[in-house]
């Protein structure tokens, strides 16, 4: 049984011992595949793929593919298998496939999905099921077709919720998807009107609209993971809803922060971001095109050319490289976060949303408190 707890590591249990794996530099996986073959892989932000070693017990870094191409830049939330492929979700809202027996990166063919974060994707037969903060996109790359299905407010049949977060086909065919806000939305095959499962009081149903992830056990039943309020269990064929609730919820709470860009208060912490910071970014900034600029050199010269054929000083220009890079990142980063510790109204709604939620306790709930007198005066 393997085990990915995204904030403690990656872990493997044979029955009788708990194995924690341990990887270079602080990674820790969040997401794991085990391919049909029994290959293991798991990912990280900004670093590569891990590939088990079952004779070593450990995970080996791939970090760059057959061509010379880095996979070290890329944010990826998932990987799912398709044949000989890894189906990759990515972060910033695109997809990528990974040949895992050619190590070769390759784009999805035919997609749309630039402009929102791809939270998971799911490879089922020749469709990809990409689910996203824009609601959920199934592709066909033979067909070179894609299908958006959105929340509808007018229209009852439609997706329950625009964030999604996990999906599951039965043994039917139907599709069984977790949303953030809205519950379980159910797709029968071969139609496209949903059902909505949403929790409701002295009824038998879910306990939560937050849901984090779906499966089946072997003799079809569903089982649904809260972020708040434990496990449930859909009887298969009966209809009936077992709950585990969790113990009271201590250190380990987790919270989703969603914001309105579009919310006035929001627009002008941004210009305001902006102002104060452009300045002191756009030399970091230049610097990373201009980095980028060599390694984009680099691979046009050897684009012809199989990874072993690759001249060694050009893999070692291109990796110094890759290390510029995540080094102007990380300056980035810490420049951008120690101007958001010092906005108080970036703390002040944050902690508006803990409150509105029954979150915000103790010194927390104090510190809320002075801040909120301090910027009323």
């Amino acid at each position: 049984l393997w085990i990915c707890a995204p904030s403690q590591g990656l872990f493997r249990y044979d029955g009788n011992i708990l194995h924690p794996h341990t990887f270079p530099r602080n990674i820790t996986p969040h997401n794991l595949c085990i391919c049909d073959d029994g290959e293991i892989y798991a990912v990280a932000w900004y670093t590569g793929i891990l590939k088990y070693d079952p004779e070593k017990r450990q995970f080996q870094q791939i970090a760059r593919d057959s061509r010379g191409q880095s996979l070290l830049g890329l944010e990826t939330n998932t990987i799912s298998q398709q044949g000989d492929y890894l189906v990759m979700s990515l972060q910033n809202g695109g997809l990528r496939k990974w040949n895992r027996k050619r190590n070769l990166l390759q784009e999805v063919g035919v997609q749309d999905l630039t402009h929102t974060f791809t939270r998971f994707a799911a490879a089922m037969d020749d469709e990809i099921y990409a689910g996203t903060y824009d609601g959920l996109y199934v592709i066909n790359e033979k067909t070179h077709s894609v299908r958006h299905f959105r929340q509808s407010l007018s229209d009852p049949s439609g997706l329950s919720d625009n964030i999604i977060h996990s999906l599951y086909r039965d043994r039917e065919g139907g599709l069984w998807i977790g949303t953030m806000y809205g519950g379980v939305s159910y797709l029968p095959r071969n139609t496209f009107m949903f059902r909505k499962y949403l929790p409701r009081p002295g009824h038998n149903s879910f306990s939560s609209r937050r849901v984090r992830e779906l499966t089946c056990d072997a003799k079809g039943n569903l089982w649904i993971g809260t972020e708040d309020a434990g496990l449930n269990v859909l009887a298969a064929g009966k209809g009936k809803v077992a709950r585990y609730p969790l113990p009271e919820a201590g250190s380990g709470t987790q919270v989703t922060l969603v914001v309105n860009t579009e919310h006035r208060l929001v627009k002008g912490i941004l210009e305001d971001e902006k102002r104060e910071m452009d300045a002191k970014l756009e030399p970091i900034n230049a610097e990373v095109k201009e980095v980028e600029k060599k390694k984009a050199e680099i691979d046009e010269l050897n684009k012809d050319k199989k990874f072993d054929e690759i001249p060694q000083v050009d893999k070692d220009r291109k990796a110094d490289y890759d290390k510029q890079l995540d080094e102007l990142r990380k300056r980035k980063e810490s420049l951008l976060d120690e101007y958001g510790k010092g906005n108080k109204i970036v703390g002040q709604l944050i902690d508006l949303a803990l409150l509105a939620n029954g979150l915000l306790k103790g010194a927390a709930l104090d510190k809320f408190v002075k801040r909120s007198v301090e910027l009323i005066k």
